[in-house]
């Protein structure tokens, strides 16, 4: 049993996935925290090429950045609002160091959009598809950005794979498990 805020919503009009020209768009959701790996991932974006943008969604300090590549936006609560988010991006990526279930894979992977995490938290993966491990060093990432840019369409038909747990699923569980 996990914890899941999915529901109906996530699933309805999946905005399709374009990697617009050469640009990548990636997003983080989450706290901006060292243990996020926000820090690290900063350090890692820095060496990145140009054509490759980051939109950071959370809330916590995160000192100003003043790379044109990089998009601040302060925490998200609104639903809708938070889906659009996942739908203007390509890939999400999830850079922590640890991690126990992050909801934030099942709510990118339910919009179809692939999700990068770091080898520190590999065991997260089980048999969810659509998550890639990459080394926490430019090259291991590029390699991994690249891959997922040219074979995303077989990427999809492979996260249609995926039986994602709803918020709904998680309630009746746990009802279960109380009674």
């Amino acid at each position: 049993m996990y914890p899941s805020e999915l529901n109906k919503n996530w699933n309805k009009s999946v905005k399709k996935n374009y990697f617009k020209e050469e640009i990548v768009q990636i997003l983080y959701v989450g706290l901006f925290k060292i243990e996020k790996g926000i820090y690290s991932l900063l350090s890692i974006f820095s060496k990145l090429p140009e054509n490759i943008k980051l939109t950071l969604v959370g809330n916590g300090n995160l000192a100003k950045t003043y790379d044109e590549r990089i998009k601040i936006i302060n925490f998200v609560n609104n639903e809708s609002k938070l889906i659009k988010m996942y739908d203007s991006s390509n890939i999400v990526i999830l850079p922590s160091f640890t991690e126990a279930y992050p909801k934030v894979i099942d709510e990118a992977l339910s919009r179809f959009r692939p999700v990068i995490i770091f080898n520190n938290i590999s065991y997260i993966v089980g048999l969810r598809k659509g998550i890639f491990i990459a080394k926490r060093n430019k090259k291991s990432l590029m390699k991994v950005i690249f891959n997922i840019k040219k074979n995303y369409k077989l990427i999809k038909n492979d996260m249609k794979k995926n039986v994602l747990p709803t918020k709904k699923d998680f309630l009746e569980n746990l009802q279960k498990i109380i009674n």
